[in-house]
């Protein structure tokens, strides 16, 4: 639509929108930058993703795993390193079932609030 074929209405709206999408590219940027981490990704496809964050857990993750399969849908487990070496049965399970495992780090500190050789260390550790 050209700036000619809106009403003077929705001028200042299209104008905010514009402003608005800029602003979250570059909020998006700097969250990356300064965290790290990927926090969204922009699609022009109808897509969902299904994550799982601080797993495995015995009781949990055994049920979200059937609820997957009942559903064929597929998802990532962000995983912590201490919980995977305490249940290592779920991990192989996790990975047979065909869905994704994502680095959590090790014990889940606060990754801003640690200098970045902590970060990598809980990042290796959780690796291994």
């Amino acid at each position: 639509m050209y700036v000619t074929e809106m009403t003077f209405s929705e001028i200042p709206y299209r104008a905010g929108h514009l402003a608005s999408r800029f602003l979250r590219r570059i909020i998006n940027a700097a969250e990356r930058r300064v965290l790290g981490t990927l926090t969204r990704v922009e699609t022009h496809e109808p897509v969902m993703a299904l994550t799982f964050d601080d797993g495995p857990h015995p009781v949990y993750t055994p049920q979200l795993l059937e609820i997957l399969d009942e559903n064929n849908a597929k998802a990532t487990f962000f995983m912590l390193g201490a919980a995977a070496e305490r249940h290592p049965r779920l991990v192989k399970q996790v990975a047979a079932a065909g869905h994704t495992i994502g680095n959590h780090s090790y014990d889940h500190p606060s990754f801003p609030l640690i200098p970045g050789r902590e970060r990598r260390k809980q990042i290796r550790k959780c690796d291994r």
